[in-house]
């Protein structure tokens, strides 16, 4: 769309091309041709693409071996060396991004297994959020400013959907309220959500340029408010943006930039040779400060005029109170400076006080006649340079960028050669020092001022969906109907997203919500069924559950000691060191991520997630299992080995499944495997000598007519004494799969025997050993002959039998 625009630009009698898709409007029959084709090649583009599917990076075709090598060069070298020295080493282009993401899951392993030496790093695949918020809430937001009329029935619709997604994304029982559920998903009501939505489409439609159809409807309903208007659709979007906006108004928010022929090129950003920025350092700011230093000393030394600009823009918050400054020196070198500043509103960033600071030094330099035709403008925000002077078009301030172009080019054409170069700020420059020194001065009267803050869209957007958050917030504390959710809901942080294992959240979730399976709820549900806990005859509550039952004494101290002791590390108040559910569960409003994820861990492993117990013991046996995934008994034993009194045959709440079993090994990544042995060879010359053996012994039999049931084939065999299954434990991908104890030597000799006419004679067990005592402790059968052979005994037969 943007190349046929600049043709069009280029060629104002260039004709719009007529649609190539059935029912798209004909340019040449509207008002704004150029806005229609171009809308319409834009449409025929995306009807035209067969798949609008995200492909996936290449990260997971690496090999474990690659994998582990790009990790520890990344450690090594860093990212940007080890992705260059990858992709010539593997003759395809490997990104920095995936060499960082590969160093920080590899860093990630080291600490789970607690070693570096790791030379085969698998790619674990990532599991896609449940439910919400990938398919429910696309459905919800499209259209949604279409909907505004029928907010009703929408919500009784919709409701019952998000209800039942948000009850399989937790994990919650199935009386869960449904205030619960959105309070620990982080996910708002219906109605609050479609009303943000629709707020945010009424912005973005009324901050369309002048000339959209859409602008120019939203304008004459503003001036003309008639009774047909009142209703529409967009005067009911405009109500829903009046709910949300609070001190955001339309006009402060920057305007959607176009495309026009009849603009100056420039605007399309086509900024050519009229100004040359430097942003870029190899040696830091004292590098830069050193070089901005040696070309003022130039610019003096070499008598030249020249005008030298500092810039400076100051915000006391960002957001907060805004000012900016310029300091110019008409001649470096032999005038004096002056400095200008302006207030630029009572709540902005240091972005826009950045550009309002060029914006300010280009004008005043545009309204002085003596200002020296060589201008160099020192800036000390890298961004800022870059929004003014690059070729892309700006999304952000762009009336306030496209007003600076303006004046450069005015300047431009008026014989002046500008210079853009980036300064250091604080770095001891006396221009900017004092550029910064008058900004906050204009930054503290924009403080004492109503002046209005300017918006960009971004910000404006998430204004709005804040303000929908805190409408949430006010609902939550005041109207929610479960008294229990109003006794924690006052300081609880709404997540939105899970920390660790399912299975974990999941109880986390439920002890939240109030609804367990506790008998306290089960006797709710079903009143035949005791309240009280089996062991302390008290109602077994979530409260009794985690602060008082007698069976959990040890856990609890111990991890209300862990948790004292993170407060401590990070220096919480003493008045802020609560230990009610919301805190245990990790979800506090006024703690940080981190104390809260570790609020999280310290609950979960204290009253009973033995997962990573059971990961440490399955691979710390390592091959020495020779069991199958389906067999939980490894887990059971860890478990009771800590405290049997938590698992559900001794009355506690764990119970080992076998789902959880396999659930655990496909976490870990281990696959049922069959032990791997040496390959067996046979001698060149098997078969000649098969042959020769079958001869000898078809002519012994036929020349002392043996009968067949006293040609005897036997051979022996080992019996191991502790018996070791073929098939084991392993993790996917491996190609050796050793077993302890598979070639064990401590074994009993079996001797099995068969005679030529089929009969299968009574097998010999041989024990090694010296006495009776040797023999094994239980009862043979009848027709078992048990003795001792001695090894003299058996020389002497032998000697017998050769010399027979």
């Amino acid at each position: 769309m943007l190349s046929w625009l600049k043709k069009a630009n280029a060629n104002a009698s260039l004709k719009p091309p007529a649609p190539t898709l059935p029912g798209l409007p004909n340019p040449a029959d509207t008002a704004y041709p150029l806005d229609i084709a171009a809308a319409n090649i834009e449409v025929e583009k995306a009807l035209k693409t067969t798949s609008r599917k995200r492909t996936r990076g290449g990260n997971s075709h690496y090999t474990p071996e690659v994998r582990a090598k790009i990790a520890k060069l990344c450690i090594d070298v860093g990212p940007l060396k080890a992705a260059k020295k990858m992709t010539q080493e593997l003759g395809r282009e490997v990104n920095e991004s995936t060499a960082r993401s590969i160093k920080k899951a590899f860093l990630k392993e080291v600490r789970r297994q607690g070693t570096n030496d790791i030379d085969n790093f698998a790619h674990k695949k990532v599991g896609r959020p449940l439910v919400t918020p990938e398919t429910v809430r696309p459905i919800l937001d499209y259209a949604a400013e279409c909907t505004v009329s029928a907010m009703d029935k929408l919500e009784k619709a919709y409701t019952p959907v998000q209800r039942q997604a948000l009850l399989a994304a937790t994990g919650c029982l199935e009386r869960t309220s449904t205030e619960a559920l959105e309070a620990i998903t982080g996910v708002p009501p219906i109605d609050i959500h479609l009303t943000c939505r629709q707020a945010q489409s009424y912005l973005r439609m009324a901050t369309k340029h002048t000339g959209n159809p859409i602008y120019d409807a939203i304008t004459l309903m503003k001036s003309q408010k008639t009774a047909n208007q009142t209703g529409s659709q967009l005067h009911l979007l405009q109500t829903r943006f009046n709910e949300l906006r609070e001190e955001l108004e339309e006009h402060t928010v920057d305007k959607e930039p176009y495309y026009d022929r009849r603009l100056p090129p420039f605007v399309m950003g086509t900024i050519t040779g009229s100004f040359t920025p430097t942003t870029h350092t190899t040696g830091g700011k004292d590098k830069a400060r050193d070089d901005i230093i040696h070309m003022l000393q130039n610019i003096s030394d070499n008598r030249q005029p020249t005008t030298v600009v500092f810039t400076d823009g100051s915000a006391l918050g960002n957001p907060g109170p805004t000012g900016s400054a310029a300091v110019i020196y008409e001649q470096w070198g032999s005038t004096e400076p002056f400095a200008v500043r302006k207030p630029v509103a009572s709540r902005s960033n240091n972005y826009e006080g950045e550009l309002e600071g060029l914006h300010l030094a280009i004008e005043t330099l545009s309204r002085r006649p003596s200002t020296a035709n060589h201008v160099l403008i020192l800036c000390d925000c890298k961004a800022a340079i870059e929004s003014v002077t690059g070729i892309q078009q700006v999304t952000a301030y762009n009336n306030l960028v496209h007003s600076i172009r303006n004046k450069l080019r005015s300047l431009h054409l008026q014989g002046h050669t500008i210079q853009f170069t980036w300064c250091p700020g604080h770095m001891g420059i006396p221009g900017n020092e004092i550029a910064d020194k008058e900004a906050k001065l204009a930054a503290a009267e924009a403080a004492n001022t109503q002046m209005n803050a300017s918006w960009t869209r971004q910000q404006a957007t998430k204004h709005i969906e804040t303000q929908a958050l805190m409408r949430w917030d006010r609902r939550t504390k005041l109207n929610t109907k479960s008294e229990y959710m109003q006794k924690i809901a006052m300081n609880m942080k709404k997540k939105g997203k899970a920390l660790g294992k399912r299975r974990t959240q999941i109880n986390i979730n439920r002890i939240v919500s109030g609804h367990t399976k506790l008998n306290a709820y089960q006797n709710w549900k079903n009143p035949e069924t005791s309240p009280n806990c089996p062991n302390c005859d008290a109602p077994e509550t979530t409260n009794h559950f985690l602060y008082h039952c007698a069976r959990y004494e040890r856990e609890r101290h111990q991890m209300l000691q862990e948790i004292e002791s993170i407060y401590e590390t990070y220096g919480t108040p003493a008045e802020n060191r609560h230990t009610d559910i919301v805190t245990l569960a990790g979800m506090r409003e006024d703690l940080t991520d981190v104390i809260n994820t570790q609020m999280t861990t310290t609950t979960t492993t204290k009253l009973g997630d033995i997962d990573p117990v059971v990961q440490e013991f399955v691979r710390s046996t390592g091959s020495e299992k020779g069991r199958g995934p389906d067999q939980p008994t490894g887990c059971d034993g860890r478990r009771q080995g800590r405290d049997r009194r938590l698992l559900t045959e001794y009355g506690g709440h764990i119970e080992i499944t076998k789902a959880w079993a396999n659930s655990l090994l496909v976490r870990m990544n281990f696959v049922r495997r069959k032990t791997t042995k040496a390959a067996r060879k046979l001698p060149a010359d098997f078969e000649t000598t098969r042959e020769a053996f079958l001869t000898r012994i078809k002519k012994a039999v036929g020349d002392l007519d043996i009968p067949d049931d006293m040609v005897i084939n036997w051979d022996q065999t080992g019996v191991n004494i502790v018996p070791v299954g073929d098939w084991t434990l392993e993790e996917a991908g491996v190609r050796q799969v050793p077993v302890v104890g598979h070639e064990d030597k401590r074994q009993i000799t079996l001797l099995l025997a068969i005679s030529l006419s089929g009969h299968l004679l009574p097998p010999q067990v041989l024990y090694q050993g010296k006495t009776d005592a040797c023999h094994a402790r239980f009862y043979f059968p009848d027709e078992w002959d048990v003795f001792l052979f001695k090894l003299c005994d058996a020389i002497f037969l032998m000697l017998i039998c050769l010399h027979a």
